[in-house]
């Protein structure tokens, strides 16, 4: 399903503000902007209340390009919250600028609807017809910079918030690590006895909470050497933080949860992919060997 594993759940658990809206407050919204959300965007905000997405990247201009990066997120939607292209270019500009912007006759600012403020420099909206005679009753997506050309420049458009989600791909500058999920009854620490043999990684513990994306009582850390060119820093932690959320709630059925963060000495853009995908699964067929069941949950996007 397009919602699965969609957010990145919150560690420190729901708050008021992060859980998922009803129907009734997602439809209160809609009257207040007088639109109605696409059906898939209204399924995701009744799981989760804006956040960070697990899949950043999108195929456009020949390649793909990271869309959500340096903290960008899908906004939280609330009464009064969501807003229109025109109402927030109306803070800092005059109708006439405004208007130049458009760059064409028909101009209806108010029917973009900002969804996402993206990593501060650019708007993720819902386009219900700004340049069109009649109002969509189902938006396009599109992305506007704020920096490039005239200050308010398209560059992305996708017919439809559900093709969107369906071809975000994990892929780019912060989208490097293969997560692979672990169904035990052994503790956090048998495991680590286990993968210290098999391995020969000398694991640290932890009780940091990584930045704010941790919320265990301990995790592990440790050094992979597969190559005099090529290592794997591994983390090890719980599935499930102390709050109840997972690192990867739609495969709660996973004890435990592998980071495996492959890392070049030499240039980074002959990196391959596929090489640390063949690896890591001649690791996991080693979990197999020792009865432990291990699958790959995640692993970035492969162009080639």
């Amino acid at each position: 399903m397009l919602t699965d594993d969609f957010w990145i759940q919150p560690a420190k658990g729901f708050t008021d503000r992060t859980r998922g809206r009803t129907e009734e407050e997602i439809l209160k919204i809609e009257s207040t902007i007088g639109f109605r959300f696409p059906e898939l965007y209204r399924d995701l905000m009744k799981i989760q209340n804006g956040g960070h997405l697990r899949r950043r990247a999108y195929p456009f201009e020949d390649g793909i390009q990271e869309l959500f990066y340096n903290n960008a997120k899908l906004d939280p939607i609330f009464v009064g919250s969501v807003v229109n292209v025109l109402q927030e270019l109306s803070e800092f500009m005059d109708e006439e600028e405004i208007e130049e912007l458009a760059q064409t006759e028909i101009n209806h600012m108010d029917r973009l609807i900002i969804v996402s403020s993206m990593y501060g420099h650019s708007y993720m909206c819902f386009d219900y017809g700004w340049q069109e005679e009649t109002v969509r009753s189902e938006p396009e997506v599109c992305f506007f910079d704020m920096e490039r050309g005239n200050g308010f420049e398209e560059y992305l458009r996708v017919e439809s918030f559900e093709k969107l989600v369906s071809e975000l791909v994990y892929y780019g500058y912060e989208s490097t690590s293969f997560y692979i999920g672990i169904r035990s009854s052994l503790s956090i620490d048998a495991i680590i006895d286990v993968l210290a043999v098999q391995w020969s990684v000398k694991f640290q513990e932890h009780t940091t909470d990584r930045y704010g994306w941790f919320n265990f009582d301990k995790w592990f850390s440790g050094e992979l050497e597969i190559t005099s060119n090529l290592s794997f820093h591994i983390i090890v932690s719980p599935n499930q933080h102390r709050s109840g959320t997972y690192l990867f709630q739609n495969h709660a059925d996973n004890t435990f949860v592998i980071e495996i963060i492959p890392t070049q000495k030499n240039d980074m853009s002959e990196h391959n992919t596929r090489e640390d995908t063949v690896v890591i699964n001649n690791l996991l067929l080693k979990f197999k060997e020792k009865g432990v069941t291990a699958s790959i949950l995640l692993a970035p996007f492969n162009l080639s």
